[in-house]
């Protein structure tokens, strides 16, 4: 009962510290184009701002349920052309499921080819949109928060307003980025999200996380954005280059935290946000709870989902039947996510299936023992910030690296889907529920995260209020944004230091040639 009040003295602690104490701005954040786990990283950010009396204008591809009915915000919806699913994105007419099951490499590739098609849809979508071009023509706005999965919208809509602008990141801070804000991407130890390397890298891994750095996102960001240019001009023929634009960028957030990411040397312009969406656990449905209790249930139980856009009756019924077996062998319940109504599906009594699950009040009960995940980055982080285990199946995208890091800090195991059975799944679950040392490092994990002298939201919220404050974050900005790349590695100066030891060793060359030349001239003379 006490840690129960406890916690409501934290959250009303935390309203006073959100409600409004002064002029409210108005501000816009640009999200057009976004699944819900990305959407998760700003919709806590811009709840906290309004609380703090300021008016924030949301555009988003669909609505937003958090933000329905919220004081002070506004949220404009674009009809947006492209869907973001994964269904029947691999070889053939086959479920996304049982490509990335047969395959899983071809599969993954023809996930990413999806996001080829977004930017150009993205941009026709926003700027065509009525409701945009009316607040574009009628309105004024203090900040812009840009998602860097739409910067290319973002941009262009800062210039219009003429005001400062923040990035968010839902992930990592993106390559490139770090550049802009005069550091560099470090790929000598921070490893590309998608390299499946860790913060421990050969020469070689070396060689090819710079590599991948440079083909997948600094390469095809020199060609793709004045084509973007190109499509953002014929609404706004008067925008200069997004990449002129983007150099004046004054803060970016980044959804990380060195308890549950690779610490990096950062510049004072980069904001660690991680976990910002995580929160205590609240009261759960009643159903949920009568069924974690029936019995007395002193086993606790296990929670299974795949996140947002992966639809759990592609599965094959090959992979289905390893689930429904293994979870019948276990004494602990099992609470299931299955987004659609099952069709003939039988499952075992201790299974629960739910279209929608609480996962942050299920992970925080007492009774949860573990979490079977595809190893999405909130995911984990909620894992951590709860002190729960892992199982990890990745999918595509970042998860891979997200399972590799839980697997490397201790608290998780990973499989893969194409070569998952009972005796895999059911051992994987008895290491997580009895071996000890998967529960000390998340619990010594989660008293790392929590260990901060403030929550990554009220972070978030000071130094948004900051750039309002001061019309921009021009003390904290690095002087090597002004110098090139060749400048910044110091190459030019090499370049002089080589220069001037060449003359020096040249000069003493020369004066040691001399003197024996006029050794020898003067030896000859005397003879």
């Amino acid at each position: 009962m006490a840690c129960k009040y406890h916690w409501v003295i934290i959250i009303t602690f935390q309203a006073l510290l959100f409600a409004d104490h002064g002029h409210g701005h108005r501000i816009l954040a640009v999200m057009p184009y976004a699944s819900t786990s990305h959407k998760s990283t700003i919709v806590p950010l811009i709840s906290a701002l309004a609380a703090r009396g300021h008016h924030v204008t949301y555009v988003s591809g669909k609505p937003t349920e958090q933000l329905q009915n919220k004081t002070n915000v506004r949220e404009i919806v674009i009809d947006m052309k492209v869907e973001f699913t994964v269904a029947n994105r691999g070889a053939g007419k086959q479920s996304f499921f049982e490509n990335i099951v047969e395959r899983p490499f071809k599969t993954k590739m023809a996930f990413l080819e999806k996001f080829r098609e977004v930017p150009e849809s993205t941009i026709n979508s926003t700027f065509k949109d009525p409701q945009i071009r009316r607040m574009m023509e009628k309105e004024e706005f203090d900040l812009v928060l840009i998602s860097v999965i739409t910067a290319y919208v973002g941009y262009p809509l800062a210039w219009h307003f003429n005001c400062p602008f923040v990035i968010m990141s839902p992930n990592v801070v993106l390559a490139d980025m770090p550049f802009v804000m005069g550091d560099s991407e470090h790929t000598e130890y921070v490893p590309f999200i998608m390299s499946g390397f860790t913060h421990h890298m050969s020469l070689m891994q070396r060689t090819i996380n710079t590599a991948l750095v440079h083909l997948t996102t600094k390469i095809p960001k020199s060609f793709n954005t004045p084509v973007f240019d190109k499509l953002v001009q014929h609404y706004l023929p008067a925008c200069p280059p997004l990449l002129d634009i983007e150099h004046n960028v004054s803060l970016v957030f980044t959804n990380t935290h060195p308890s549950i990411s690779y610490p990096r040397a950062s510049p004072p312009s980069l904001i660690e946000v991680g976990a910002i969406h995580c929160r205590p656990a609240q009261t759960l449905p009643t159903d949920m709870e009568d069924f974690i209790n029936d019995g007395g249930n002193a086993a606790g139980f296990l929670v299974f989902t795949v996140g947002s856009v992966i639809q759990m009756d592609e599965m094959p019924e090959k992979i289905l039947n390893v689930f429904k077996n293994v979870f019948s062998r276990l004494p602990q319940k099992v609470i299931w996510q299955w987004k659609t109504q099952p069709k003939n599906q039988t499952m075992p009594p201790n299974v629960m299936l739910s279209s929608w699950l609480p996962q942050q009040d299920l992970l925080g009960h007492p009774k949860c023992r573990g979490f079977l995940t595809h190893g999405g980055l909130l995911s984990t982080q909620e894992a951590v910030y709860h002190g729960v285990p892992v199982i990890g199946i990745p999918f595509v995208t970042d998860q891979e690296n997200n399972m590799i890091k839980a697997v490397m800090d201790g608290y998780a195991i990973k499989l893969a889907w194409n070569d998952i059975d009972e005796e895999q799944l059911h051992g994987a679950i008895l290491d997580i529920l009895n071996e000890e040392k998967y529960q000390l490092n998340v619990k010594r994990l989660q008293s790392l995260l929590r260990d901060q002298p403030e929550t990554p939201l009220e972070r978030a919220v000071f130094w948004t209020e900051y750039v309002l404050r001061n019309k921009g974050a021009a003390a904290l900005q690095l002087g090597s944004r002004n110098l090139s790349r060749f400048q910044r590695n110091l190459l030019d100066v090499y370049c002089v230091l080589f220069t001037i030891l060449l003359c020096i060793t040249a000069t003493i060359i020369c004066i040691v040639k001399t003197i024996r030349s006029t050794q020898r001239s003067f030896k000859q003379h005397n003879k």
